[in-house]
Formats: C-alpha cells, sequence, structure tokens
C-alpha cells in the first residue's frame, strides 16, 4: 500500500464529503418561501384591498345615487300636486329640489371617479396578479430543482462516508492520528500532492531527497516547510 496516496485519497473523499454537506445546509436554509415571493404576495394583497375598496365606494355611492333620485321624485311629485299653495313653502320646496339636484350631480360625479378607479385598479390587480403568479411558478420550480439536488447529494455523501469509514478501518491508529492532527492543524489538508519539485499547497521548492522520497512511496514524508504528508504520483 502506498500509505501517501491512501492518504490522500481518504483527504480527497472528505473534503467532498464537507463541501456537499455544506451544499446540503445551504439549500435547506434556502427552501421555504423566498423573500421575493412574499413581496409579490404583499403586492397582490395590496392591490386586491385597494380595488375592493373602491368596489365598496362605488356599490355606496350607487345606492347612495338611487336613494337621492327616489327622494327628488318625491319632493318634485309633491310640488308638482298643487296640494301646497303657500308661496314661502313653495319657494322652499323648490330649493330643496335644486339642493337635492346638485347633491345629485356631485354624487354622480364621485360615482364616475369610483368607477374609473374600479377600472384602472381591476387593470392593475390583474398584472400584479400575473407578476404573482409568474414569481411563484419560478419559485416553485426553484424549490423543486432544489429538493431534487438535496436528495442527490445525501445520495452521493451515503457513498462517499462508506469510501472513507473503508479507507480509514485499513489505515494504522497512529498514521490515522497523525493525519487528522494535520488536518486539524492545516486547514484541512494534512496531505499535499507534490507539483514539479514544489509542495503543491503552501508552495515551497522541495529538496530533491524530500521529492525522491516521496515518489518512492515507501514511507510518509513531511514537507519541509508546511509540515503537510508529500503524495507524489
Amino acid at each position: 500500500m502506498n500509505l501517501a496516496r491512501t492518504l490522500y485519497t481518504l483527504q480527497t473523499i472528505e473534503l467532498d464529503l464537507a463541501a456537499k454537506s455544506k451544499r446540503v445546509q445551504e439549500i435547506q436554509s434556502s427552501l421555504g418561501e423566498t423573500q421575493a415571493l412574499r413581496s409579490a404576495r404583499t403586492a397582490l394583497e395590496q392591490a386586491e384591498a385597494e380595488l375592493n375598496r373602491w368596489r365598496v365606494r362605488q356599490r355606496d355611492l350607487e345606492l347612495e345615487v338611487r336613494s337621492l333620485e327616489q327622494h327628488i321624485r318625491d319632493a318634485e311629485r309633491q310640488l308638482m300636486s298643487g296640494r301646497v299653495r303657500n308661496p314661502k313653502e313653495l319657494e322652499g320646496m323648490q330649493a330643496n329640489v335644486q339642493s337635492l339636484r346638485r347633491r345629485q350631480e356631485q354624487l354622480e360625479d364621485e360615482l364616475l371617479e369610483a368607477m374609473v378607479n374600479v377600472d384602472e385598479q381591476t387593470s392593475h390587480r390583474d398584472e400584479v396578479r400575473a407578476r404573482y403568479e409568474q414569481t411563484e411558478a419560478q419559485w416553485r420550480g426553484e424549490q423543486e430543482r432544489l429538493r431534487t439536488e438535496v436528495e442527490e447529494l445525501r445520495q452521493l455523501i451515503t457513498q462517499l462516508t462508506e469510501q472513507r469509514e473503508h479507507i480509514r478501518a485499513q489505515l494504522d491508529a497512529d498514521v490515522l492520528f497523525e493525519y487528522d492532527h494535520l488536518r486539524q492543524r492545516r486547514g484541512g489538508y494534512a496531505v499535499s500532492e507534490v507539483k514539479g519539485e514544489s509542495c503543491g499547497v503552501c508552495g515551497v521548492t522541495l529538496p530533491t531527497s524530500l521529492v525522491q522520497a516521496a515518489r518512492r512511496g515507501e514511507e510518509l514524508v513531511h514537507c519541509s516547510s508546511c509540515g503537510r504528508i508529500l503524495y507524489a504520483r
């Protein structure tokens, strides 16, 4: 067994495991509603509320206009009935009818404004709803993609874990202790591949004797600078 190569393979597996586990955590934190979806829903709710406000306003004005029209008809009928002959009383009734008609004109203007706003708010609500539905569809698609990725990653993590445990079971306890200790102290890299005549991690040029010893693979050789185990293909 080329011990350095075995440790390098173990390190590659453990680095891959760490990266995939980190990715799973990142995905899990991303699952659930996004800010974009919540904002789109809030915008839709606000548009619905504004549309409903104008619909209620239009309905109330329509009822008020119909009621006022009835009052005007009743007042005109009473005025034209001939039952009232007192000039001052007739003058007061005419003034009342005129006041009611002015109020009617005002209400009809307000009703027209409400109807215009209902039309505008309906169009705005439809646009906002379309944006929300598009955002929701994109969100659902992304959620499904992320869930699929997590499932694939978990399967790979299971396979890598089995490979790691298989390799570690073959190694001597003292070798594993040294390897684990170096990984902890050296940022996860206990083994460095020799690149030409240099340490692949720290970049220091190695003595020729160390490079040759690493290439023979008969025993563990350490970088003269960073202390990592050297592996040469």
